[in-house]
């Protein structure tokens, strides 16, 4: 409006300081929430990383069935049986390894 009076007038408008100090606040304020707004956006997007499928191993099941954890304890025991034999009695671990291919045994089990 006062534009439009000093128009008629026919003085120049001139614009108070404080207007353009206000409007200079305005403009550093929208800026400030443009860059507060496009942070937030990058923060809120998903980090992606590549995937390795070279140090992928298939998951194992957590429960072992009786007879594969038997199998598993009877090899041992043998296998330590085996070692201590060989040890204190090389003739007796001789006999026993010849006893088992006359009759076809093995020790895998």
């Amino acid at each position: 409006m006062l534009r439009f009076i000093s128009f008629l007038l026919g003085k120049p408008y001139e614009t108070c300081k404080s207007c353009e100090t206000l409007k200079e606040q305005l403009k550093i304020m929208q800026e400030q929430n443009k860059d507060l707004l496009y942070t937030l956006i990058d923060r809120s997007k998903p980090e992606v990383r590549p995937i390795n499928i070279e140090k992928m191993e298939p998951i194992k099941p957590k429960y072992v069935p009786w007879s594969v954890t038997q199998r598993n304890l009877e090899r041992k025991d043998r296998e330590q049986f085996n070692a201590q034999v060989k040890r204190d009695n090389p003739e007796i671990a001789a006999d026993v390894d010849k006893l088992e291919r006359e009759l076809g045994v093995s020790d895998a089990g």
